[in-house]
């Protein structure tokens, strides 16, 4: 018979007190004296009955507590592992196997302790952001492997796709995610970045209003290259990272920055601290309105590259910045 822990053994104890394994044997009684001119009787079967077996409930709660009591151990493994204790490493291996193969353990709670076990694992990668995309992307792709039906590895594989290091590659995981059994709204917001890719290399332009209500257009702008930049103070930092990012121009560079806040007077009080003569476009209607979405904009902060003709030339601009922008200064304006 399998073992129980302790504590499994004490719920039988307390919930089935009948349970042989927990029964008490009281002390046997005195006999009475018997008399001498007594009839002889027959001695009375006295063969106790046999105990009674666990019921189908009693032994799949006894099943139950056993899981329990494992994954609890395990995810207590993990988090010592994850602060740096790893001494306890092959008990974790152990158990992460045998819970990952259990029907009985919910299909969300193997995901989360086998992707936590899995990123422990992980060979050191590059410090390369390209090859750390990559480690990750397929990562991503073994867990939807793994569990097709949990929505959290096809989010990540979206978030990289917003994230994305390089031309193309947002792309191609958004066509990815469409082709997968993603959540619809995953597949959604993976149409959003095709959309978005789809816009490199078309004219670009905003029709809006600026800070102080006066007309915009991007077109305005052409002779010069155009960075477009999305921000929000509701991401702490934001307007610091907007002072830093006007730091890097120089008289051909326009910045333009597209504030999604919906409170538009506290965003123009916050950046009048730090950058009180930039170009704002402020749409109070948000990452959902109008201006976003002729953007297909997926995230902010977002960065667009425009070249002198007013040609989107990049849509992730945010990565590798400088090398970019230093390109699209040195192609000369016909």
């Amino acid at each position: 018979m399998k073992s129980f822990p302790r504590t499994v053994a004490w719920l039988f104890c307390s919930a089935f007190g009948g349970f042989s394994l927990c029964a008490q044997t009281p002390p046997a009684a005195t006999p009475a004296p018997i008399a001498a001119d007594a009839t002889p009787v027959a001695p009375a079967d006295v063969t106790p009955p046999p105990a009674a077996s666990p019921s189908p409930e009693e032994q799949a709660a006894a099943k139950k507590a056993v899981v329990l009591a494992e994954a609890s151990e395990a995810l207590g493994l993990v988090s010592a592992a994850e602060s740096g204790d790893r001494s306890q490493s092959s008990r974790l291996a152990a158990l992460v196997d045998a819970l990952r193969a259990n029907p009985d353990v919910p299909e969300y709670d193997r995901y989360v302790l086998v992707a936590r076990t899995t990123a422990l694992t992980m060979k050191p990668v590059a410090k390369d952001r390209a090859a750390k995309f990559a480690a990750y992307a397929d990562l991503a792709r073994k867990l939807i492997a793994e569990f097709p039906n949990q929505a959290e590895p096809y989010a990540s594989l979206l978030a990289l796709a917003e994230d994305s290091p390089a031309m193309g590659a947002a792309g191609q995981l958004a066509i990815e995610l469409m082709d997968s059994k993603a959540p619809d709204t995953i597949k959604a917001a993976a149409s959003r970045i095709l959309d978005r890719e789809a816009m490199v290399g078309t004219p670009l332009d905003l029709p809006a209003t600026d800070g102080k209500g006066q007309p915009l257009t991007l077109a305005q702008f052409r002779g010069k290259v155009v960075v477009l930049y999305t921000w929000t103070g509701r991401i702490n930092g934001s307007a610091d990272w907007v002072q830093r990012m006007l730091a890097q121009g120089n008289a051909q560079v326009v910045f333009v920055g597209l504030n999604l806040d919906s409170d538009t007077g506290a965003a123009q009080a916050q950046l009048a601290k730090v950058a009180p003569n930039s170009i704002q476009i402020y749409d109070p209607t948000g990452p959902d309105g109008p201006v976003a979405a002729s953007l297909h904009l997926t995230r902010c902060p977002s960065v667009y590259l425009l070249d002198r003709n007013g040609i989107l030339q990049d849509v992730h601009g945010l990565d590798q910045f400088d090398a970019k922008l230093t390109k699209l200064l040195g192609v000369a304006h016909p």
